[in-house]
């Protein structure tokens, strides 16, 4: 937990963090009866196997099955699971219209990675931009872009831009899941890890 808590000097996000917000040894701030009592809500929706029938050729379902299987720990640590949504409705909570479109922000990310690792040229890497990563043919099938969006290079963000977006995940997006949340009556959410 430490790595994924620890801060990252290229992530403003994590530089914000007040000093001893993450503990050098969670170990030491965990409570055993944290659990006890508290309301986790379950989305039924979000733990359906992505790739459709009940057989699907990349064969999650019975890494699904264990992940729901596993939620048996919180019940017995003294949590009640709470069904939130179906399958007809939004399984997530609907969120303020985004102020940069998801495709800029993705372009946006690979194109800060690709400046900070120029090693990847030099190590023979034909990787320029967000294009050259999305469309790569080395990766697997599913996961490949359409070859119909292989030719556009989004617009760089401007420092003001990024700002923006950072606001928005941070400050704006948050406030909508807290009430999704109270609304719900949860303490938390569990989605099924990919």
């Amino acid at each position: 937990m430490v790595s994924k808590a620890a801060s990252d000097p290229e992530d403003p996000a994590t530089l914000a963090r007040p000093s001893g917000a993450v503990p050098a040894d969670w170990r030491t701030v965990l409570d055993v009866d944290a659990l006890r009592g508290k309301r986790i809500g379950f989305v039924d929706a979000a733990w359906a196997d992505v790739f459709g029938p009940p057989a699907p050729p990349f064969g999650t379902n019975g890494t699904i099955d264990a992940m729901r299987n596993a939620l048996r720990h919180l019940v017995e640590a003294g949590a009640t699971i709470v069904q939130m949504g179906q399958l007809a409705t939004p399984p997530t909570p609907d969120a303020p219209p985004a102020p940069i479109s998801g495709p800029r922000i993705r372009a946006e990310g690979w194109r800060q990675y690709i400046d900070s690792h120029p090693e990847l040229a030099l190590q023979g890497l034909p990787i320029f931009t967000q294009v050259d990563v999305d469309c790569s043919q080395r990766k697997v099938l599913y996961v490949r872009a359409d070859p119909s969006a292989c030719a556009a290079v989004q617009p760089r963000l401007t420092p003001a831009q990024i700002q923006q977006q950072r606001d928005y995940r941070q400050i704006t997006r948050p406030a909508g899941v807290a009430q999704w949340m109270n609304d719900a009556n949860v303490d938390a959410v569990v989605y099924r890890g990919c």
